[in-house]
């Protein structure tokens, strides 16, 4: 089976802000977490065709418990010149964390988001 050389991957839609113009206020979906068996199949399944693993949706990548898991079952499993990319509203990438993605795992890049005004939940 063929897989794409790009995959989108939504750990979480859950976030720790409510900011009034996010979509996620507008729609009725359940909140949840992916189920990181779930997570590891996909990587597995696609992990030899995979170029770019992006790891965001409409929520807060770094709010899902196993997001370094996560990233660091990614890098383990793709080709050193595949990419890893996340994007964040930075208010949980503490210096850490980031050091441990971006250092110690290899993350290549982070966008951040700055479209809220703090609206912390």
């Amino acid at each position: 089976m063929d897989f794409p050389n790009i995959l989108q991957i939504e750990p979480t839609n859950t976030c720790n802000f409510s900011c009034i113009m996010c979509m996620r206020n507008f729609w009725d979906a359940n909140l949840g977490f992916m189920d990181v068996d779930l997570y590891k199949k996909i990587i597995n399944e696609a992990s030899d065709n995979a170029k770019r693993v992006v790891l965001y949706g409409m929520g807060e990548p770094l709010h899902h418990p196993g997001f370094i898991e996560m990233v660091r079952l990614a890098r383990e499993k793709l080709n050193q010149e595949s990419e890893i990319f996340f994007s964040t509203n930075g208010s949980l990438l503490k210096p850490n964390i980031a050091d441990k993605l971006v250092i110690n795992i290899g993350v290549d890049s982070i966008s951040v988001s700055v479209d809220t005004s703090g609206f912390a939940k």
